[in-house]
């Protein structure tokens, strides 16, 4: 039991600290890369539309023309607007605040979507969990917090100034936790029905519904995104209409292109595995294995060549890092398995939002019959 649940710790925690390491890496390329300068929001934009294209047509290749039902039962708002508004916000924020703040302390704060997962799961999802589950989860949030408190913040910006971005890009974490809890129970009461002969509505699996669940709430993330305007116009302040409308010059340049679409291919890939994941298990089991990615991150920010992208963390901050991963190790040694959850999940009032909203969207776009869910 210890030694499996070690191996797919390992193998979960490696495919997804690569994917993030990869992404990450090339978001914090984009929101610093002199070329790029101020282009954050265009990126966001540009980079949703981008997702929403590309789940739209391997949608369709993988599940060919059907997929179209999948979507007009999913793309009503009650069923994926909330998960695609969280999307939303979590790129508009994180690409926006991104340059007012040290790598070390954005890789620290990336994390506050533990504290969201962790708080959704245990007190609303009611997920069980053993007492050192709880106590290592206090102990990742202390490391965290001191890893911040060591690495400091630029002296020279007005503590108003580095507050207010902290806050945006918290912002961003806790939207991307809460998304994933989301998601969790999308995934938990679409399958509820275990006498249904598929695992799903109709004839579509989780692998149908992974990829058309990132289509569709692609299309409401994009409406956010539009809506969320009001977070540039604080960065760019006067400029807002110039940098925004006026000046595409960086952002269409050849390298500039090449950043995005890395980040892309990076995060596609990351989000499908991710999902996968998630699931099988949970979203605070996903969030717990995605540390990892953060200490792959500093290594590799530890390394780079390029100046304007090193980020050298501290003896303590190492320290910090090895004390993660050995927690991260511990907390998946007993860890719960998804169908103890699923009855919980079901019957709290996320569970029960999304058991209405897709039983009323399938019975009117889809005409599913015989359906408990």
């Amino acid at each position: 039991m210890i030694l499996a649940s070690l191996c797919a710790f390992g193998f979960s925690a490696s495919v997804m600290g690569i994917f993030y390491l990869i992404m990450s890496t090339l978001v914090f390329i984009v929101t610093h890369c002199p070329s790029l300068k101020r282009d954050e929001y265009k990126v966001s934009i540009w980079y949703i539309f981008q997702s929403f294209v590309f789940y739209s047509i391997c949608s369709i290749l993988y599940t060919g023309t059907k997929v179209i039902n999948l979507w007009q039962g999913l793309i009503p708002f009650k069923v994926s607007g909330i998960i695609g508004i969280c999307w939303g916000i979590n790129y508009v924020c994180i690409l926006v605040a991104g340059p007012y703040l040290p790598n070390a302390i954005q890789t620290i704060f990336a994390q506050s979507q533990l504290v969201v997962v962790y708080l959704v799961n245990f007190l609303i999802f009611k997920n069980k969990l053993f007492w050192y589950h709880h106590f290592i989860i206090g102990c990742i949030l202390m490391i965290n917090l001191a890893t911040a408190w060591g690495g400091g913040f630029d002296s020279s910006s007005p503590a108003g100034f580095v507050i207010l971005w902290s806050i945006i890009f918290m912002v961003n974490a806790f939207a991307a936790g809460f998304a994933n809890n989301l998601l969790e129970a999308l995934f938990v009461v679409s399958r509820k029905n275990l006498n249904n002969p598929y695992p799903l509505h109709g004839e579509f699996s989780i692998k149908d519904y992974i990829l058309a669940i990132n289509a569709v709430s692609g299309f409401w993330s994009l409406v956010a995104a539009i809506f969320l305007f009001f977070i540039p116009l604080l960065a760019y302040r006067t400029e807002f209409v110039d940098i925004v409308f006026l000046d595409w010059s960086s952002f269409v340049a050849m390298d500039g292109q090449l950043f995005i679409l890395g980040m892309g291919l990076s995060s596609w890939i990351y989000t499908i595995l991710s999902y996968f994941i998630l699931a099988e298990t949970t979203a605070l089991w996903m969030t717990v294995v995605g540390q990892f990615a953060v200490i792959a991150q500093l290594l590799f920010l530890a390394n780079v060549n390029d100046p304007n992208y090193r980020s050298i963390p501290s003896l303590s901050d190492w320290i910090n890092n090895a004390l993660l991963c050995l927690l991260c190790i511990l907390y998946s040694i007993g860890q719960p398995e998804k169908k103890d959850s699923i009855n919980n999940i079901s019957s709290c009032f996320i569970g029960r939002y999304y058991a209405n909203g897709i039983a009323q969207s399938f019975k009117r776009n889809y005409h599913v019959v015989n359906d408990d869910c």
